[in-house]
């Protein structure tokens, strides 16, 4: 007999207790929580539920035969299954409103439903499969999911996309969850092409997830108002979670997961209904909800509770929002937030209190998700939808308009929040405005305090009294003036158009905007002032700067004049590690990404973005940029136990994850497995065909040689069991972790001395605009004249000669020879003999200064000389040295160049340095290299430029 739970409304808590005695035993994580008994239920779900998921003819999800009729081949809605009363002979279940429970599925539907491309009159709803493109939904393409063989519902409001079996990430082992939804019937943003900004919304329950055996259309639209596609599978754990913490911590329960996403006509709302039938032997506890994704490109707001959830279960609702689009959650069903401790992922899990459900019984969990281009869309379709929700009380919509002077403030920030007992209190709702400079809300009667924040960062704040309908406010903001500064770089007697990174801040106010420049020109708007601008292209580059004064209404030209003045002859320069917005903890659009790549002159970019494959080169045709830029793809595979660079990586558009490696998978036989420690991973990466592999930020969180507890002095042999050596490059600098490099670079060290000859390089591990890529930055060997040269293989070779160079900037030209050229003396070689000579240059930029060079052998530090020849000075030094070798042993060495002082304008506040990797002395003449062994480290060895 199927049942239904019926529970009763607690008091006020928090959930918190999801696995913490398992979790706790296994070391992993540690949360506080006051636990949560058995039975202990919320409010009462008022109906009998079944699945029905017999009738779908969707893959066996275990539970038993719902009893429902045959087809019987009739068009009209009332014909069809709808008579089918489930096997507790109940009333028939309406298929124009099934509610609480499973909807009858529609006679005839075909496996494809209905055409889903253009948008429905008004009055219809349709449901249909993907066939071609991207169904539709229009947005970044960093962020739009939905592909071939997904699942859109639109209407005449709203577009949504249901992923088909296949998941389009890997966060989740299959499909079935909403990954796409955007408003219909309005014009996308300026330069976009949709409003889509949603990355997934998925099932949870206790840390998992419900798996995605069959997709399918129900009901198309065609036969009634209802459109609707279901998901049917079991409960599985979330992949992403299972491959950071281990598949071992979490067993599923025997639990049929079935969800219905429905659409009705004309509504910005889909409800999302889904049951979780019992089919073991045993009780479960557990309460579904959902996890929501919204990454880093979208905010959030509890309406009426700021970014704080509100206490204890209860209906909540969730806004989301960003520029052009507004998205909306809320429940039917009292949820809780919970915390997802000991794992980093930007995501908002909602849950049903702990239910128990006994053998044979359902739980139901009913919601809706809105979207619209403003706040005012959603909250109206809250009222329309769910009549009784706290939310739906009665409101007046009022058109907020903020201007700038006389000109539309475009995507200026809006909180609005109620004011009680003349005090502000936390926003009852947020949002941007529109490129018109409007944002529609909806309010209550009573007074509120509006705060808008321009573009510009400049404030104002009033208050409304008692908001009436169609009312508009506006908000008027200084007008600011208009700089365009217009960028060329000096070529002998001509000035061509360049690239440029571009700073202009204002020292009062302590304001800073930063610009990408691709080709030469860029408006600014900013508020009026004295402003100091800086342009710069990276190392190579001089810079130019300049202070101007405007005010209100100015509309001024400023030129910067650059100058290529250190060249690197058979050398390009490159970034291994960066992060653009398909990690979900970065909100930098790819094009965004690559163009401060170009900005700071870098020769190729690779994209590494968190478990997931990215590829500029779409970007860089788009932008005509092949001539400035190259690039790779590249994935950082993050497991708990280190953070992994591969590139280059088949980049695959349309499978999960654009193909890169999963955390965890399922065997042959379904079980879950993950990678548990570098010797697996590795060799994985190297089957999907990784060209390099690179451990990345070593030490401090999420570190590899942390997590095997390796000293970093002994051999590597000594560390835990699954430490593998088997990579290719280290990352000894990384651009956020500056103060872990002379950890990482005794590391390195030790590594070479036993006999690892491993490539070091150092990279920004940017995922902020404002945290630049190419510092630090690597050179190795490309004979070419354009970036359009530049190949995957050319880079792989580059790196696996040895023959690469760290900079920051600075730079160490070395000799003699150059690479490929007969007799030349070069760092990643196998050299005869005792004692070479080689040929060392120092440079740096004339905004910076190279002031002493270490000379290390074997990890040792044997030589310090004083270099330097003043600041404006490119060369800071220029002679030969000889490297020699102890007693006819074996011996590596490199150098370490470093400046006294910060660079200044170009990079305020960083390091000035420049690194080789070693050359390698055959002293004993065997024809090999033969490694010296640990070594003692004194006081000014394994150090970095203190």
């Amino acid at each position: 007999m199927n049942g239904v739970v019926e529970v009763e409304v607690l008091g006020a808590r928090r959930l918190t207790r999801l696995l913490i005695g398992v979790l706790a035993v296994a070391a992993l994580w540690a949360c506080g929580g006051d636990g949560g008994g058995g039975g202990e239920t919320a409010a009462d779900t008022g109906a009998e539920v079944d699945t029905g998921a017999a009738d779908t003819g969707a893959a066996d999800t275990g539970a038993e035969d719902s009893g429902a009729a045959e087809d019987s081949g009739a068009d009209a809605p009332e014909e069809d299954t709808a008579s089918d009363a489930g096997e507790d002979g109940g009333d028939p279940v309406d298929p124009d409103d099934p509610g609480r429970r499973p909807t009858p599925t529609q006679d005839g539907v075909g496996e494809d439903g209905a055409d889903i491309m253009g948008a429905p009159e008004a009055g219809q709803a349709r449901a249909g499969r993907v066939l071609m493109g991207r169904g539709g939904i229009g947005g970044d393409p960093d962020w739009v999911e939905c592909a071939p063989g997904d699942f859109v519902l639109v209407n005449s409001a709203a577009r949504f996309c249901v992923e088909g079996v296949t998941s389009s990430t890997n966060l989740f082992f299959d499909g079935g969850r909403l990954v796409d939804a955007e408003p219909v019937g309005v014009e996308p943003p300026l330069g976009a092409d949709g409003r889509d900004r949603l990355h997934v919304s998925s099932v949870f329950l206790d840390l998992m997830t419900g798996s995605a055996n069959a997709v399918e259309v129900v009901r198309d639209g065609t036969a009634g108002p209802l459109a609707v596609v279901r998901v049917t599978g079991r409960m599985e754990p979330v992949m992403y979670i299972a491959g950071v913490l281990g598949p071992f911590l979490f067993q599923a329960a025997d639990l049929a997961i079935v969800t219905e996403y429905r659409l009705r006509p004309d509504s910005a709302a889909l409800e999302v209904v889904t049951f979780a039938t019992n089919t073991g032997d045993r009780p479960v506890n557990t309460g579904l909800g959902d996890i929501i994704f919204w990454g880093d490109t979208l905010s959030y707001v509890y309406p009426g509770s700021g970014l704080e959830p509100p206490n204890g279960a209860g209906p909540i609702a969730l806004l989301g929002y960003g520029e052009g689009v507004s998205y909306g959650w809320f429940s039917e069903d009292p949820v809780e937030p919970i915390a997802l401790p000991g794992v980093d992922l930007p995501a908002v899990p909602l849950v049903q209190p702990p239910h128990m459900i006994q053998p044979g019984e359902e739980l139901v969990l009913r919601r809706h998700f809105a979207v619209a281009t403003d706040p005012a869309g959603v909250f109206e379709a809250v009222g329309e939808t769910l009549p009784d929700h706290p939310l739906s009380v009665p409101t007046v919509e009022v058109a907020l308009l903020a201007r700038s002077g006389e000109r539309a403030a475009a995507g200026a920030r809006v909180a609005i929040r109620p004011i009680t007992d003349g005090t502000p209190g936390e926003p009852w709702v947020e949002g941007f405005t529109d490129e018109n400079g409007r944002l529609k809300v909806r309010l209550e009667e009573r007074p509120y305090e509006v705060t808008v924040v321009d573009a510009l960062g400049q404030r104002t704040t009033l208050e409304l009294d008692a908001p009436t309908e169609g009312e508009e406010v506006t908000a008027t903001l200084p007008a600011g003036a208009l700089i365009q500064v217009v960028v060329k770089e000096r070529r002998g007697e001509e000035l061509v158009d360049s690239p440029a990174k571009l700073w202009i801040g204002n020292q009062e106010s302590g304001q800073n905007e930063l610009r990408f420049v691709l080709r030469g020109s860029e408006r600014i708007r900013v508020p009026a002032g004295e402003w100091l601008w800086t342009a710069s292209r990276g190392t190579e580059y001089t810079f130019d700067s300049g202070t101007i004064e405007v005010s209100d209404g100015d509309e001024v030209t400023v030129t910067a004049t650059l100058e290529h003045v250190m060249p690197t002859p058979g050398f390009i320069s490159g970034e291994f590690h960066q992060h653009a917005s398909p990690s979900l903890d970065s909100e930098v659009s790819l094009e965004q990404r690559l163009l401060a790549n170009i900005a700071e002159g870098v020769d190729f970019a690779v994209a590494t973005d968190h478990d997931m494959a990215s590829d500029f080169a779409p970007i860089i045709d788009a932008l005509g940029a092949g001539d400035l830029i190259a690039s790779l793809v590249g994935v950082e595979i993050s497991p708990l136990f280190g953070h992994i660079g591969a590139y280059p990586i088949p980049y695959e558009p349309n499978a999960p994850a654009r193909g890169a490696l999963p955390l965890a998978y399922k065997d042959e036989s379904g079980e879950i497995l993950n990678y548990q420690n570098g010797v697996e991973l590795f060799a994985a990466l190297r089957e999907q065909g990784a060209g390099l592999i690179q451990v990345n930020h070593p030490r401090g969180s999420t570190a590899y040689f942390e997590s095997y507890r390796w000293n970093g002095v002994d051999s590597p042999d000594t560390a835990s069991e699954g430490l593998s050596v088997e990579f290719d490059t280290l990352e000894v600098f990384n651009g956020k972790r500056m103060d872990d490099a002379p950890e990482v670079l005794r590391d390195w060290y030790t590594l070479l001395n036993y006999g690892h000859r491993i490539v070091a390089l150092g990279n920004s591990d940017t995922h902020t605009r404002d945290r630049e890529s190419g510092w630090p930055r690597n050179y190795l060997p490309a004979a070419i004249d354009s970036p359009t040269e530049i190949t995957d293989d050319m880079i792989v070779a580059g790196v696996r000669s040895g023959d690469v160079m760290v900079s920051a900037s600075g730079y160490l030209e070395l000799g003699p020879g150059a690479p490929g050229e007969e007799g030349a003396i070069r760092p990643g070689q196998l050299i005869e003999g005792a004692s070479v000579t080689v040929e060392v240059r120092a440079m740096s930029p004339p905004w910076a200064q190279l002031d002493r060079l270490l000379v290390v052998r074997n990890g040792v530090t044997i030589d310090v000389l004083e270099i330097g020849a003043g600041l404006e000075e490119l060369v800071d030094f220029d002679s030969t040295i000889t490297l020699e070798a102890e007693e006819g042993q074996d011996a590596w060495f490199h150098f370490l160049a470093c400046g006294n002082e910060p660079a200044n304008v170009v990079y305020p506040g960083r390091e000035v340095f420049a690194m080789s990797n070693p050359y390698y002395l055959d002293a004993n003449g065997n024809g090999q290299f033969d490694p010296p062994g640990p070594v003692i480290f004194g006081e000014r060895d394994a150090v970095f430029c203190d």
